[in-house]
């Protein structure tokens, strides 16, 4: 008995002991969320103080974003920013430069994430800027306009909205998306904190929900901030968000969590917890499927094509370059069935900084290099196959199908690191964009 009750003690006092270590290497921020590095601990709180001075910020003249009630948030019409670089123009696309000629016209649309609009780049860098510029030269005798309809933030699902509302009544030749994959991951995603805590976006959005009555938009129209800030206050008890698709238990608190030892083990060790977020399940496909589809009967029915423009984040690439398979490859290989594609890192050996700026998001080189290779898609070339693979001469490489696709040769990377905010995996904390015109990450 003696030795029980010895043995009891001594499990106690390391208990306290344990505790007391947990507490002074875990940190606990302004909204009670407990941290380890750049680890969220159980149970998740969001950063609702700073939800709400950046709900303030959007308010004010120079913000570029707005709430919009079709799409969640949007450009703000006759927007720039502080340092000049990005302009928004009357109609809330961002501008890219004003190229036209006498002649029959040639209008393309492009759609998709800040990988279009265009982060961390100035207005005549982006790559439908570039594109622009390159079919204006090609065909002097016609009148080129590229809009870039691109919005930082953006799911698959809020593109597709924006080119119903906004691109369809243009009569476009072509529309091209720029799909950068992670954008299926937030078109599961209601309110943008919970799927991006360190967010600038304090704003909710419309989702398409796929189920046996078929195919429903929901939060259209989006919920105001104040409603979302409230929502945040009580996440789980909100019926804004019952199709938020990346609330789950880890959100929950229980009167254990009063132990940051507790907290600590159940983040690392209980079942529940999405310990790679960037998987294609059944329902991302499935949405985005549908999504794909929507957005190709509305590009028809206004006359004119659409083409899917992969646009892979870095550390994506990192993988094409080497030979191995991303998280959606299968998913964008089954894609070329169904539509034309073109894939961007076709000819890319090596994930280094002429490709990436600081914050994620392409260089000026890089959009340029993008934008070459939609070229030929634009200006109306044979359709040979149902998926363009095509060759950069600026970017080296050989035959498409040996580089830039899971299984093709590729050349090992150099060793290079995701920076910066841009694709923090869902529920992550992200950083501080520093490009002076992205306030932190959106």
């Amino acid at each position: 008995m003696k030795r029980l009750i010895v043995a009891a003690l001594s499990f106690g006092l390391a208990l306290v002991a344990a505790e007391g270590i947990v507490r002074l290497t875990v940190r606990t921020d302004a909204d009670g969320q407990r941290w380890l590095g750049e680890t969220r601990l159980r149970p998740y709180r969001l950063p609702l103080r700073q939800l709400r001075q950046r709900a303030l910020e959007i308010e004010t003249p120079t913000s570029l974003f707005a709430y919009d009630p079709d799409l969640g948030w949007a450009p703000r019409a006759g927007a720039r920013s502080r340092d000049g670089r990005v302009s928004i123009d009357a109609s809330g696309a961002r501008t890219t430069g004003g190229v036209a000629t006498a002649g029959d016209s040639l209008r393309v649309v492009a759609l998709g994430d800040s990988f279009t609009f265009g982060d961390e780049v100035g207005d005549e860098e982006t790559w439908p800027a570039h594109l622009e510029r390159i079919l204006a030269e090609e065909n002097p005798e016609r009148s080129v306009d590229v809009v870039n309809l691109g919005v930082n933030g953006y799911g698959l699902d809020q593109a597709v909205l924006r080119f119903e509302r906004d691109g369809a009544s243009l009569s476009p030749d072509l529309v091209v998306l720029g799909l950068q994959p992670e954008n299926l991951l937030r078109s599961l995603n209601v309110v943008r904190a919970i799927y991006f805590p360190g967010t600038s976006l304090p704003f909710s959005k419309p989702r398409f929900v796929v189920d046996a009555d078929g195919v429903r938009v929901v939060n259209r129209p989006a919920a105001p901030v104040d409603d979302v800030l409230e929502a945040l206050t009580d996440p789980l008890a909100s019926p804004l968000l019952r199709d938020e698709g990346w609330l789950d238990t880890r959100y929950v608190a229980t009167p254990l969590h009063a132990s940051a030892l507790y907290s600590l083990v159940q983040t690392f060790f209980a079942s529940g917890a999405r310990s790679d977020p960037f998987v294609m399940t059944p329902q991302v496909a499935r949405v985005a499927n549908v999504a794909l589809e929507r957005l190709d009967a509305a590009v028809e029915a206004a006359g004119g094509r659409l083409v899917v423009l992969h646009l892979p984040r870095r550390d994506d690439l990192a993988r094409i370059v080497v030979g191995q398979p991303t998280w959606y490859a299968d998913w964008l290989d089954a894609v070329q069935d169904r539509h034309e594609v073109v894939r961007s890192e076709v000819g890319v050996r090596d994930v280094e900084d002429r490709v990436f700026r600081p914050g994620g998001h392409y260089t000026p080189e890089r959009n340029a290099d993008v934008a070459r290779m939609v070229a030929p898609v634009a200006a109306g070339s044979p359709r040979a196959s149902r998926s363009l693979q095509l060759r950069t001469p600026s970017m080296g490489g050989s035959s498409s199908r040996d580089h830039g696709r899971p299984g093709g040769r590729g050349v090992r990377m150099s060793r290079t690191r995701m920076v910066g905010w841009l694709q923090p995996r869902p529920g992550a904390p992200g950083a501080n964009s520093s490009n002076g015109y992205s306030k932190s990450s959106w």
